[in-house]
């Protein structure tokens, strides 16, 4: 039968090829050498008795004596010992368009082996890189910070406060205290932050607000210098 032989005249009985990992192609095999390594194994040689597992990134899809099969295009396997060039997918953080694994692009993650699309992160988030595999990666925006160590969620920075990239560490407060904020949520820079009204600064590279002066005013908060009065 199948994955035996017997090379030799008499009533004995067919010999068994040497390990699990091989087979014969056809009944009535008369030598050892019709012992070949069955589909997901190989071996070095023809004439090596012992057949190894396809390793990952190839595949064998008959019993033959043959070299496993590289995956095409970036892909690989999941495992050892594939047999079917449909069992070659992307790994996690990569994404197919017509059997091509590219990386997720920035924004976006996939957390598994497969051919899936790759998801876009959640509101508020972003990926620092390409090629990102776990939802933990998309982290706040520029603008946001998380609203506590266990939260997913990024909200926007308070007023009087900026963050300028990504991250999930905390907003960071305007300088000069209470004489500073910004004019919205959200801010990204430190410029954002400029003199409550009633105070300037003398120059917009200044981190001081300054009181006006008897005999000005300044009604809004901005980087504008106080106004004398009419």
């Amino acid at each position: 039968p199948i994955g035996t032989f017997k090379d030799r005249l008499g009533n004995e009985a067919c010999t068994a090829c040497d390990t699990a990992t091989q087979t014969t192609l056809h009944d009535a095999s008369t030598q050892q050498e019709d012992c070949v390594c069955q589909a997901g194994f190989y071996n070095d040689s023809a004439l090596a008795s012992v057949c190894e597992a396809c390793e990952v990134g190839f595949y064998k899809t008959t019993a033959s004596h043959e070299p496993c099969t590289d995956c095409p295009n970036n892909q690989t396997t999941e495992g050892r010992q594939s047999t079917d060039v449909e069992q070659c997918s992307c790994v996690a953080g990569e994404y197919e368009v017509e059997e091509v694994c590219y990386a997720c692009i920035r924004g976006t993650y996939k957390p598994a082996f497969g051919n899936a699309s790759c998801t876009t992160c959640p509101e508020n988030t972003f990926t620092e890189e390409d090629g990102r595999t776990l939802v933990d990666e998309c982290v706040c925006n520029a603008g946001f910070s998380k609203l506590g160590n266990a939260s997913a969620v990024c909200a926007q920075c308070a007023i009087a406060t900026y963050k300028p990239g990504l991250g999930n560490e905390e907003c960071t407060g305007c300088p000069d205290g209470d004489r500073h904020t910004t004019l919205a949520q959200g801010a990204i820079a430190q410029e954002e932050c400029v003199c409550e009204a009633g105070f300037f600064n003398e120059s917009v590279l200044s981190e001081e607000c300054t009181a006006c002066a008897v005999g000005t005013f300044k009604a809004e908060a901005s980087h504008a210098q106080c106004t004398a009065c009419a």
